[in-house]
């Protein structure tokens, strides 16, 4: 019985019934379009009985199989929806907390720990020297005994 069961499932990724399905797609979904194809064509093929509770038998246990595979497919779709839904939130989840580390990195407190020999005052007043002394030319009154003129390098 085991050797049958994987012919059969090799029969059906090999077959065209698995067409359009990655590779990866679960055996159950192979065999749900298999019986399907399979129910579609007993139904087709199907004679009723001339006895109208036979009939009725019948079409009652036609149509129980039929809302069976459809509550599996929409089973699985709202599975589907569920884990897309989850994937959204997370990718949120993860971009919000990321914003709101680097809020929290921006706080004085925080910052004087992750920092602790930088001193803002002296850092601010190094920026200012610097695009004075590129951007606007200024020396600062300072520092000019330190550095000598760059005229006397000519």
């Amino acid at each position: 019985m085991h050797q049958s069961a994987r012919e059969f499932s090799s029969e059906l990724d090999s077959s065209g019934i698995a067409a359009g399905q990655s590779s990866s797609a679960p055996l159950v979904d192979s065999l749900v379009q298999w019986i399907s194809f399979r129910f579609a064509a007993a139904a087709q093929s199907s004679t009723f009985a001339d006895d109208p509770e036979t009939e009725l038998r019948q079409i009652r246990q036609f149509l129980a199989d039929i809302v069976a595979l459809r509550r599996g497919d929409l089973v699985a779709r709202r599975i589907d929806l569920e884990q897309r839904r989850l994937t959204l939130e997370e990718t949120k989840n993860e971009q919000t907390l990321e914003k709101l580390f680097w809020e929290w990195t921006q706080r004085p407190d925080i910052r004087a720990q992750l920092y602790p020999h930088q001193d803002p005052d002296k850092m601010r007043n190094d920026v200012v020297r610097l695009l004075d002394r590129h951007l606007l030319g200024v020396r600062d009154q300072s520092n000019h005994a330190s550095e000598p003129d760059p005229a006397a390098f000519i």
